[in-house]
């Protein structure tokens, strides 16, 4: 509170997101059934898929804009309703 006017201070919470993590996590641990687990990861998400990289970057840019110049202190969670399950 501090800071309040003079630096804003979000977080970005995002879900499981299709990333290479996710491809080096599934060679290391599901290396005979990854898609298998893909689809499971896939499925365990209330929207039915994963998150793209470019969503969670396309919160990073809307918190970078002017349009959210009144937005601070807040946890923004993108996780395809993971936690509203």
């Amino acid at each position: 509170m501090d800071y309040a006017g003079r630096l804003r201070v979000n977080c970005i919470c995002p879900g499981t997101v299709e990333t290479p993590f996710v491809d080096a996590y599934l060679e290391k641990y599901h290396k005979h059934e990854k898609e298998q687990v893909r689809a499971e990861l896939h499925a365990r998400q209330p929207i039915g898929r994963m998150g793209r990289p470019a969503e969670i970057a396309s919160m990073a840019l809307y918190l970078c804009s002017p349009e959210a110049a009144f937005v601070t202190g807040s946890i923004l969670t993108i996780d395809g309703g993971w936690t509203a399950a």
